[in-house]
Protein backbone atom coordinates (compact mmCIF):
# COMPACT_ATOMS: atom_id res chain seq x y z
CA UNK A 1 0.00 0.00 0.00
CA UNK A 2 2.75 2.29 0.77
CA UNK A 3 4.33 1.77 -2.58
CA UNK A 4 0.69 3.33 -3.85
CA UNK A 5 0.63 6.22 -1.82
CA UNK A 6 4.21 7.74 -1.95
CA UNK A 7 4.09 8.07 -5.67
CA UNK A 8 0.85 10.04 -5.08
CA UNK A 9 1.46 12.13 -2.80
CA UNK A 10 4.77 13.17 -5.00
CA UNK A 11 2.79 13.47 -8.11
CA UNK A 12 0.01 15.57 -6.33
CA UNK A 13 2.64 17.99 -4.71
CA UNK A 14 4.82 18.39 -8.70
CA UNK A 15 1.62 19.48 -10.06
CA UNK A 16 0.33 21.44 -7.43
CA UNK A 17 4.10 22.94 -7.66
CA UNK A 18 4.18 23.30 -11.58
CA UNK A 19 -0.10 24.87 -10.99
CA UNK A 20 2.14 27.28 -8.91
CA UNK A 21 4.87 28.23 -11.60
CA UNK A 22 2.13 28.03 -14.76
CA UNK A 23 0.04 31.02 -12.71
CA UNK A 24 2.66 33.11 -11.90
CA UNK A 25 3.92 33.00 -15.21
CA UNK A 26 0.79 34.37 -16.72
CA UNK A 27 0.32 36.82 -14.14
CA UNK A 28 3.66 38.48 -15.06
CA UNK A 29 2.77 37.96 -18.77
CA UNK A 30 -0.56 40.22 -18.08
CA UNK A 31 1.85 42.92 -16.38
CA UNK A 32 -1.02 43.32 -13.18
CA UNK A 33 -1.07 41.54 -9.87
CA UNK A 34 -4.41 40.14 -9.56
CA UNK A 35 -5.73 42.45 -6.74
CA UNK A 36 -5.14 45.45 -9.15
CA UNK A 37 -7.03 43.74 -12.18
CA UNK A 38 -9.60 43.37 -9.92
CA UNK A 39 -9.85 46.68 -7.73
CA UNK A 40 -8.41 49.22 -10.57
CA UNK A 41 -10.13 48.44 -13.62
CA UNK A 42 -14.08 47.88 -11.65
CA UNK A 43 -12.63 50.83 -9.69
CA UNK A 44 -12.46 53.01 -12.40
CA UNK A 45 -15.19 52.23 -14.47
CA UNK A 46 -17.09 52.45 -11.83
CA UNK A 47 -16.15 55.86 -11.27
CA UNK A 48 -18.06 56.85 -13.84
CA UNK A 49 -14.76 58.13 -16.74
CA UNK A 50 -15.63 57.14 -20.24
CA UNK A 51 -14.69 53.56 -21.42
CA UNK A 52 -11.42 54.96 -22.80
CA UNK A 53 -10.11 56.57 -20.20
CA UNK A 54 -11.00 53.04 -18.06
CA UNK A 55 -9.04 51.19 -20.84
CA UNK A 56 -5.80 53.64 -20.96
CA UNK A 57 -6.55 54.48 -24.18
CA UNK A 58 -5.38 58.15 -24.77
CA UNK A 59 -8.80 60.21 -24.91
CA UNK A 60 -7.28 62.36 -27.69
CA UNK A 61 -6.67 59.05 -29.85
CA UNK A 62 -9.64 57.67 -29.55
CA UNK A 63 -13.02 58.28 -31.00
CA UNK A 64 -16.37 57.03 -30.41
CA UNK A 65 -19.20 55.40 -32.84
CA UNK A 66 -22.69 54.95 -31.41
CA UNK A 67 -24.39 51.81 -33.49
CA UNK A 68 -27.65 51.66 -33.76
CA UNK A 69 -30.14 49.80 -31.26
CA UNK A 70 -30.74 46.21 -31.78
CA UNK A 71 -34.26 45.10 -30.55
CA UNK A 72 -34.97 41.39 -30.36
CA UNK A 73 -37.37 38.76 -28.56
CA UNK A 74 -35.88 36.44 -26.25
CA UNK A 75 -37.18 32.53 -26.29
CA UNK A 76 -38.31 32.78 -22.43
CA UNK A 77 -40.41 34.12 -21.11
CA UNK A 78 -43.25 34.64 -24.30
CA UNK A 79 -43.30 37.94 -24.87
CA UNK A 80 -39.97 39.34 -23.06
CA UNK A 81 -38.05 41.53 -25.62
CA UNK A 82 -34.74 43.22 -24.95
CA UNK A 83 -33.06 45.96 -26.40
CA UNK A 84 -28.70 46.37 -27.04
CA UNK A 85 -27.62 49.69 -27.40
CA UNK A 86 -23.71 49.58 -28.17
CA UNK A 87 -21.07 52.10 -28.95
CA UNK A 88 -17.41 51.52 -30.19
CA UNK A 89 -14.43 52.97 -28.91
CA UNK A 90 -11.72 52.99 -31.62
CA UNK A 91 -8.33 54.56 -32.44
CA UNK A 92 -8.55 57.47 -34.77
CA UNK A 93 -6.19 56.78 -36.95
CA UNK A 94 -8.78 53.17 -37.87
CA UNK A 95 -11.17 55.49 -38.77
CA UNK A 96 -11.44 54.56 -42.76
CA UNK A 97 -11.78 51.13 -41.29
CA UNK A 98 -15.35 51.93 -38.82
CA UNK A 99 -17.60 51.35 -40.56
CA UNK A 100 -16.78 48.25 -42.01
CA UNK A 101 -15.75 47.00 -37.99
CA UNK A 102 -19.31 48.55 -37.31
CA UNK A 103 -21.57 46.45 -39.86
CA UNK A 104 -19.70 43.43 -38.89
Amino acid sequence: MMGFIVPLVVLTLLAGGGGVVVGKQIVSMAGAKPAEAAEGKAGEAAEGKPAAVAANVPIAASSLKELNPVVTNLAAPDGAWVRLQTAIVYDKKDAPQIDVLAAT
